[in-house]
């Protein structure tokens, strides 16, 4: 008898692991909706002291600004790049700090080359 209750509590204990281990964890969480912002550098206007800020809900995370004597545009902020121009815009993802229950964001920056008369 004690050899059977042995081989029940066993069987009961394999079983239970099993149980555990084996039942998938199904977490349904909501994802944090995505901001869309947009950011225009101009090349006569936005120097490093004077930089252009993004605006909508990444304003104050992301700025810019052109580089002549490299003849490129800065990207700064939460994210950093360098930049060739491209009037068409391009897409930048980026983390915020959870504004108005946004975590991340995409901004598009455009960048304008004006050339100088």
């Amino acid at each position: 008898m004690k050899k059977m209750l042995e081989k029940l509590v066993k069987i009961a204990l394999v079983v239970g692991l099993l149980g555990f281990w084996g039942v998938p964890n199904s977490v349904f969480a909501e994802e944090d909706p995505v901001a869309y912002c947009t950011l225009t550098i101009r090349s006569d206007i936005h120097t490093e002291t004077n930089h252009a800020e993004a605006e909508g809900l990444c304003k104050g995370h992301v700025w810019g600004y052109y580089m002549p004597h490299l003849d490129e545009f800065a990207l700064r902020g939460a994210v950093r790049y360098n930049l060739v121009a491209n009037p068409n815009g391009q897409e930048f993802k980026m983390g915020l700090p959870s504004v108005q229950g946004h975590s991340r964001a995409i901004v598009t920056v455009y960048t304008i080359k004006v050339e100088k008369p």
